[in-house]
């Protein structure tokens, strides 16, 4: 089984560059092999072209300066947003500069080690982390995911495989939830978050585009919407927690037709891996028509 755990970053300058240079060779990368992809397709009319960063190494030099698993990433990500357009959904898109940004490496030879104070990152080294949750003896760890929100914070996400080991319980006492109905607590973060955003976006309309307050409204308005989806990511982790130790067998239902509770989807899949975690259970039947 798989696990991420999530913790703030606090690199030096010099490191800030560097993760920076990265973010900027992988979204140049994914941008190049999507654009080669398209006129690939223009030119032979064959939709597969198979190609891999090491091909554009030689005429980019600075693509060189950057971790090449990085940049493998990036060309496994495109890959599979192709294979989801094949599928179904829609054509890839560029990446713009001005998204949240974020690469993944991957864990080969001890490259990635995390300490109590510091992990070690390819290419970045020894960088400072606040460790507030311990990784289990024998988690294994198999990729780390830097990232940067638009308030300039840095994060990693170190996601970890581990063996199920956890002794399956005896259900005595089990809890059905429906898909249409939010928990309490959710419902209390989402209204808090909406009224503050209300609040800013109402200021922000009153403002001269594009004059000094309008600009610092606006990082203000982005540092909110980074603390709504922080407060809800906190809420969604304190109930799910709270069902795992109280049920030992939670169904989620959900019906054909009715709209669900906002993140449901994250939702279930927390409450899931917390559960497993304690030998537990989550029962999901198929959707029931909208009487």
């Amino acid at each position: 089984m798989n696990k991420a755990y999530k913790y703030r970053l606090y690199p030096t300058e010099e490191q800030a560059e560097q993760i920076k240079k990265t973010f900027g060779c992988v979204r140049f990368i994914y941008n190049r092999m999507l654009t080669d992809k398209i006129e690939h397709y223009k030119t032979t009319g064959e939709p597969v072209l198979t190609v891999t960063p090491a091909k554009y190494k030689k005429e980019y030099g600075f693509l060189r300066e950057v971790d090449s698993l990085a940049l493998a990433n990036a060309q496994r990500h495109l890959e599979t947003a192709y294979k989801r357009y094949f599928g179904g959904a829609g054509f890839p898109r560029f990446k713009k500069r001005n998204e949240r940004e974020s690469y993944t490496t991957n864990s080969v030879n001890g490259n990635i080690r995390v300490g109590e104070r510091h992990i070690r990152l390819p290419k970045t080294g020894e960088v400072r982390l606040k460790k507030h949750r311990e990784i289990p003896e024998g988690y294994a760890v198999k990729s780390a995911t830097v990232s940067r929100d638009v308030t300039g914070k840095y994060h990693v996400s170190v996601l970890c495989e581990y063996e199920k080991l956890a002794e399956a319980a005896e259900v005595k006492k089990r809890v059905e939830l429906s898909a249409t109905e939010e928990p309490a607590e959710l419902s209390a973060s989402r209204r808090r978050s909406e009224a503050e955003l209300k609040k800013l976006k109402r200021e922000l309309g009153r403002m001269e585009k594009g004059s000094a307050n309008w600009v610092k409204q606006q990082r203000r308005l982005a540092e909110a919407r980074v603390r709504a989806a922080d407060r809800r990511s906190d809420a969604l982790h304190k109930e799910t927690k709270r069902l795992a130790e109280e049920y030992d067998l939670v169904e989620v239902r959900e019906s054909e037709g009715e709209p669900t509770a906002e993140s449901w989807g994250m939702f279930v899949g927390l409450l899931k891996y917390k559960l497993e975690d304690r030998g537990k259970y989550l029962v999901k039947p198929e959707k029931t028509e909208k009487s």
